[in-house]
């Protein structure tokens, strides 16, 4: 857990560390798996915004984008999560001008993250 301060102290987190809380917070979802339900998509815009990074990511992972995905999607397990419109709106307002959202190769915004939890989540 130390290590993992400083280097969250350091690096800072992108858009899944933020969002990973209303996971944890409401549906008793450990931290990790939280967030790691938000990795794919973050993955994604990393391949839109930051392809090389992206690729050396997958590279690392001995995969392509899409067997990522899925395989990260199946890890997280959050596939009986569902919330209302009004629940993503009100979590919506805690992701409001996030610095977290900023660290997201292409940027990132509370609207965006809106949209994310509503196609993953929505009731």
């Amino acid at each position: 857990s130390l290590w993992a301060g400083l280097v969250l102290n350091a690096c800072g987190t992108a858009f899944p560390h933020p969002m990973g809380y209303v996971l944890t917070e409401d549906f008793g979802i450990p931290h990790g798996r939280a967030c790691a339900a938000f990795l794919p998509a973050l993955v994604r815009r990393a391949a839109e915004y930051a392809p090389q990074r992206a690729e050396e990511l997958l590279a690392l992972c001995g995969t392509d984008l899409s067997a990522f995905c899925a395989r990260i999607s199946r890890l997280a397990d959050t596939g009986d999560v569902r919330m209302t419109v009004e629940q993503a709106e009100k979590y919506a307002a805690r992701w409001d001008g996030l610095k977290n959202f900023q660290n997201t190769p292409g940027g990132f915004s509370r609207e965006g993250a809106l949209a994310l939890a509503r196609e993953l989540f929505l009731a």
